[in-house]
């Protein structure tokens, strides 16, 4: 688990708590954890909060899905 934001990110992040996964993207909490289990997933953990990058999420689900999510920039 990452303790902070990493400096060479040149585009900014977008950081979620666990508690809306389920409300963005429909899935179980469950799963993500199982994720970051399996080292899939990389959680930023600032102060008390562990955070998941949306991105990394989205990548995942696409790997998973047959149909794939398209991001808020209308990419796949």
């Amino acid at each position: 688990m990452k303790t902070g934001i990493p400096k060479d990110v040149k585009v900014e992040p977008y950081f979620i708590r666990q508690s809306h996964i389920k409300r963005l993207f429909d899935i179980n909490k469950n799963i993500v954890i199982e994720w970051r289990k399996q080292g899939l997933l990389n959680p930023v953990k600032i102060r008390k909060s562990i955070l998941y990058d949306r991105k990394e999420i989205v990548d995942l689900l696409n790997r998973h899905r047959v149909r794939p999510i398209v991001g808020n920039d209308n990419t796949e």
